[in-house]
């Protein structure tokens, strides 16, 4: 397992932002991330959506809490259609 992860524990700045497409980080506000690091990871052009009372495990909550997918969140933030 650690030797699978290692490689996630990388910066990757660099590449991030050479990336052209449209990027979209979604934050739970009780993750693992402090706002610095937040702050520090979201390059220019990222779309950033916080994700109000949601846990690290955000992706598995979704389906105990009924949120919708991200197109809600994305209305919400003034970015969807």
């Amino acid at each position: 397992m650690e030797a699978c992860i290692r490689h996630v524990m990388v910066p990757h700045r660099e590449e991030r932002v050479r990336v052209k497409a449209r990027t979209l980080v979604l934050y739970a506000e009780g993750g693992m991330f402090d706002e610095t690091k937040k702050v520090k990871f979201v390059v220019a052009g990222t779309l950033r959506i916080d994700i109000a009372d949601a846990g690290h495990d955000a992706h598995l909550e979704i389906f105990r809490r009924g949120w919708k997918p991200c197109g809600v969140s994305l209305r919400a933030a003034g970015r969807g259609t």
